[in-house]
């Protein structure tokens, strides 16, 4: 597929896209091993009130590292509700400093 047909594809399901060399991919130390951890919890379904609670610990504190948010899920499994919420854009983490851990910061997405 051409790069014309993949733009015209992606504004038809108003999505965006950007083309990326293979060695930002590769050479980009942790995003891709980061990714595939989080792309593994893609299908996990985080319940209303895990998700409020993160969500409110997160509005109340401010950035958290991620193992005093694993507090906050009492319902899902929380490793699997903090990667699940990261994929759905309700919080975001740093993918690129570091492999994910227990220190990496939390942070709320507004919008």
């Amino acid at each position: 597929m051409q790069s014309v047909d993949i733009d015209a594809a992606a504004r038809r399901l108003n999505a965006s896209y950007r083309l990326v060399e293979r060695e930002e991919i590769y050479d980009s130390g942790f995003r891709l091993p980061n990714a595939r951890d989080l792309l593994k919890y893609a299908r996990v379904s985080v319940t209303l009130a895990d998700r409020v609670r993160l969500l409110g610990l997160l509005d109340q504190e401010g950035s958290l590292p991620m193992s005093d948010c694993l507090g906050a899920i009492r319902n899902t499994e929380p490793v699997a509700a903090i990667a699940s919420m990261i994929l759905h854009r309700f919080i975001d983490v740093e993918l690129d400093d570091a492999i994910l851990g227990p220190e990496t910061m939390v942070r709320r997405i507004r919008g």
